[in-house]
């Protein structure tokens, strides 16, 4: 945990943001990473945790990266087997977390942007700093409809 706090690593990091909470932004994602894999028990490159603040209480949506500046990023870019999504009520206080499988979450987004093509304007939208990331939004309720009938079918399927 030393490093984490290490100034000197944090001053290396590349700004990708252009603000100075980036650093602390990674820094508190290394070390929910960590904390994450103690408890589970997992190696915490078998995760991509992300924090999601404030957004998700005002809009009632979960929102997933899917590429920053152009170019593909979170979702279609993890190499991880898990997605952790934790939803912060502020900066210390994290009032719930969902993990769900990284090819069970492609399929989710997979599916709802293909049933809201109609509404591709309002659910694909580019948000963050200078709205350079281009995310999914999707209500949290049709994501949990969509997650169970993601995991029915591929427990129908593992037991065919």
């Amino acid at each position: 945990m030393r490093a984490i706090n290490n100034k000197k690593v944090l001053q290396n990091i590349i700004m990708f943001n252009n603000n100075k909470d980036f650093d602390f932004d990674l820094a508190r994602g290394v070390k929910s990473e960590h904390s994450l894999a103690q408890i589970l028990g997992l190696s915490k490159d078998k995760f991509e945790v992300k924090s999601e603040f404030g957004f998700w209480q005002k809009s009632g949506n979960i929102c997933i990266e899917l590429a920053y500046k152009g170019k593909p990023s979170g979702l279609r870019t993890t190499k991880a087997k898990y997605w952790v999504h934790r939803f912060m009520f502020n900066q210390d206080v994290c009032v719930g977390q969902w993990l769900v499988p990284v090819k069970n979450l492609k399929q989710i987004v997979k599916i709802f942007i293909k049933e809201n093509k109609k509404r591709k304007s309002q659910i694909i939208r580019m948000l963050g700093d200078n709205y350079q990331s281009r995310c999914v939004l999707i209500p949290m309720s049709e994501f949990l409809n969509l997650w169970r009938k993601v995991e029915i079918k591929t427990k129908d399927t593992k037991t065919k």
